[in-house]
């Protein structure tokens, strides 16, 4: 399964490019991915995830984007991996709802109150994989697909980072360099 998942990542070098060279990442739900925004639409509508657009999440995103991020890639893993799509993409959105280093237990009583299944509970329950291990194909697709996301985001983070040094760098030099 880790072998279909790294094939498709890198199949989709391009859309990392996207991701990467444009800023910052927005994710746009109406994209052509019907279903995916499908599967999502009604958890937008709860006040914890309209708190979750006003949190940092870096510092170029909210956290809402950084889940949303994270529910594409694993709307697109779970289909390359015959694990269930609507439980992947469903504990993608939810699986940051929270303020806490370890953040599960918030998300996991979230999902709980909302009536999410099970499955939904335990994938967002184990992706944060050193507390616990997924046991669930649905459980490593959004541990992945969280830890992709958080690898765009750190990328266009460093981006940035570096050009905001560049222009500090240029702004407080005593050599005109440009």
């Amino acid at each position: 399964m880790a072998y279909k998942i790294a094939s498709y990542v890198l199949g989709k070098i391009n859309l990392l490019k996207d991701l990467l060279f444009t800023k910052p990442v927005k994710v746009a739900l109406n994209d052509g991915s019907a279903g995916h925004f499908e599967l999502v639409r009604d958890l937008l509508r709860y006040p914890e995830m309209v708190k979750m657009s006003k949190r940092a999440h870096h510092k170029y995103h909210s956290k809402l984007d950084h889940m949303l991020l994270t529910s594409k890639f694993a709307y697109y893993f779970a289909q390359r991996c015959d694990a269930d799509i609507r439980t992947c993409t469903r504990a993608s959105v939810i699986h940051d709802v929270g303020t806490h280093w370890y953040h599960n237990e918030p998300a996991v009583r979230f999902a709980r109150r909302i009536g999410e299944p099970e499955a939904v509970q335990n994938a967002i329950d184990t992706h944060m994989v050193f507390n616990k291990a997924p046991k669930t194909k649905e459980g490593w697709v959004v541990a992945f697909a969280d830890g992709c996301a958080w690898g765009v985001e750190a990328l266009e983070f460093l981006k940035y980072s570096i050009k905001d040094l560049i222009s500090w760098i240029v702004k407080i030099s005593p050599v005109n360099i440009t």
